[in-house]
């Protein structure tokens, strides 16, 4: 009899002994994954410096009742004092836009805020702002890029990849490219491979050319495009700025399948409740200064 108790008193300590050390498992490894998702949370909060991280908005909002976006659009940025073309502006310039901006009350945008807030329904900041600069001149990095980093303010690259890739002289290389990327500050988009100089005029058909011959030429031309960003920069890039800002419809379906945001060179305020292609954007150069576009 004794030993039956002495038996049932060992079974009971080792039943307590691996509940207790089951339970010091589960305990060490909810703190684990609890500390490891709040590291990833701050990482998250700090890779786009100034902007908070959006949340999950009333999904009964509508998607027109979330805001007017003023998209600027730049090209090349020349130093200072300098004057080449109109499509051309000076640093000079380029600070007395960002501070107009800035002293006014506008509220400059990263690309990837703009698709959150509409995904997630939340409305855009008042008067905002999105900067872009096309073609990918070697200037947006030695002479735009410190000025986007002393106003701490964001703009989307529209990149010709064909310049980089042939190395051509005046534009970016993709070392400049993942150094601006990794700040937070740049994104980047496509501005097509290499058909942006097309005799027919960007992404336009020719006159007498099939659907066939049209998607070898000019859709494997943009997924060329895309193809290269994601290789060199790590993520396929979502925003399309059309070049010579001439739409296609038999581009259309392929282009709205691989791009979140897509804009023309039509002068205008975009209008968020329309959606996020075709988007108009105002040409800034040295004929025309932010303040001539925005109010003060």
């Amino acid at each position: 009899m004794k030993r039956v108790f002495a038996i049932l008193i060992i079974t009971l300590v080792c039943v307590l002994v691996a509940a207790s050390a089951g339970a010091c498992i589960f305990i060490a490894g909810f703190t684990a994954f609890d500390k490891a998702s709040d590291g990833y949370a701050n990482a998250a909060s700090a890779a786009y410096p100034n902007e908070e991280p959006v949340s999950k908005g009333n999904e009964n909002i509508s998607q027109s009742s979330l805001g007017d976006l003023t998209v600027l659009m730049y090209h090349n940025t020349l130093a200072r004092g300098k004057k080449q073309s109109i499509y051309c502006i000076n640093q000079d310039s380029l600070r007395r836009d960002f501070e107009y901006l800035k002293q006014n009350g506008y509220n400059v945008i990263s690309f990837k805020r703009l698709t959150e807030c509409v995904d997630n329904g939340v409305y855009l900041p008042d008067k905002a702002v999105l900067l872009t600069f096309d073609d990918g001149y070697d200037s947006n990095y030695w002479l735009a890029y410190p000025t986007l980093k002393e106003f701490r303010a964001k703009a989307v690259i529209a990149l010709i990849t064909s310049h980089i890739d042939d190395e051509e002289l005046y534009y970016l290389n993709w070392n400049k490219c993942r150094e601006m990327n990794q700040s937070g500050l740049v994104e980047f988009g496509s501005h097509t491979h290499a058909v942006h100089g097309s005799e027919y005029g960007g992404i336009s058909r020719g006159p007498w050319e099939s659907m066939d011959e049209y998607g070898c030429r000019v859709l494997c031309d943009l997924q060329t495009s895309m193809d290269r960003i994601q290789e060199n920069l790590g993520s396929a890039p979502l925003f399309f700025a059309y070049p010579l800002g001439k739409t296609e419809p038999w581009a259309k379906d392929f282009i709205q399948k691989n791009f979140s945001v897509t804009v023309t060179t039509k002068p205008g305020v975009a209008d968020t409740g329309r959606g996020l292609y075709n988007m108009p954007r105002y040409t800034v150069d040295m004929e025309t200064p932010v303040w001539r576009i925005l109010p003060g």
